[in-house]
């Protein structure tokens, strides 16, 4: 029984460096998937990221510089073309308008004594007891006269609707989307319009502002079905669906349309994905 211990070790032993060899070679061996050859399409993705934006967006502004005194919307305020929203105090403007008026009548009395002086220079130069230096200068008193009450109306014209803007009012219907200012602020006017609101027409209707590169500019065309997707935790990663709408090669080294702060780079091209 002795004899056949080793011979059985033996056979165990290349036993196991058989298995061990198979199962190396079937470790190493490719894996093949087959399938039936069939015809469909071919999706070419191009991936840029923007700017959430209302399709109308309207920023209300001043043309007036002063103190807020009065504020009529806020966040989230529904308005109405034509609805007053802010006010600015018109105490200088209402005194402008009060000087203006009163240059204007000064004015408008000066032109009735230079009629008056005309008439009668004209009558004394047809009975040859005035000359005609006098009656030259006497009308070009009443020329200059009738330019200034012009003059005089223009200011008091200007001061009239300098008074108006005062008034601020909603240009659109809409939601107010963003405030600037608090009452009791100062806005000033002299460079360009503060903006006061911001004022979205419809909420339901927004597109995304974003740059795409060089390299996937061939590949948009207007009209074209493009798709979104949301980020953040409210999104919840939500897809959205809509089109091309526009699409345009911004001013180099400026800022682009959209309240962004730095240019795209050289051959990006700025596009809109609508929703619909």
């Amino acid at each position: 029984m002795k004899r056949f211990v080793p011979w059985l070790i033996a056979i165990v032993a290349l036993l196991l460096v058989a298995l061990v060899v198979r199962q190396c070679r079937n470790a190493g061996a490719a894996n093949y998937q087959t399938a039936t050859v069939t015809r469909g399409p071919i999706t070419q993705a191009v991936t840029a990221t923007g700017t959430l934006n209302p399709v109308v967006n309207v920023q209300v502004g001043s043309q007036v510089s002063g103190n807020i005194s009065k504020l009529f919307a806020d966040f989230n305020s529904q308005v109405k073309a034509g609805q007053v929203v802010a006010q600015i105090d018109p105490a200088l403007f209402q005194a402008t308008v009060t000087q203006a008026e009163g240059d204007l009548a000064n004015a408008q009395a000066a032109l009735e004594l230079a009629k008056v002086n005309a008439t009668r220079m004209q009558e004394l130069f047809a009975r040859k007891t005035s000359s005609q230096a006098d009656l030259d200068q006497a009308m070009a008193n009443l020329h200059q006269a009738e330019a200034n009450v012009k003059i005089k109306q223009g200011a008091l014209d200007k001061a009239k609707v300098d008074l108006e803007h005062c008034t601020i009012t909603s240009p659109i219907d809409g939601v107010v989307i963003s405030r600037s200012v608090d009452v009791g602020q100062t806005v000033a006017a002299s460079l360009q319009a503060p903006v006061i609101f911001q004022i979205a027409n419809d909420l339901t209707k927004m597109q995304i502002d974003s740059n795409v590169a060089e390299a996937d500019v061939g590949v948009l065309e207007i009209g074209q079905e493009s798709g979104r997707r949301c980020s953040g935790d409210r999104a919840g990663g939500r897809f959205y669906r809509g089109r091309v709408p526009d699409a345009h090669v911004p001013r180099q080294g400026g800022a682009s349309a959209k309240r962004t702060d730095h240019g795209p780079k050289c051959g990006d091209l700025r596009h809109r994905h609508r929703r619909e």
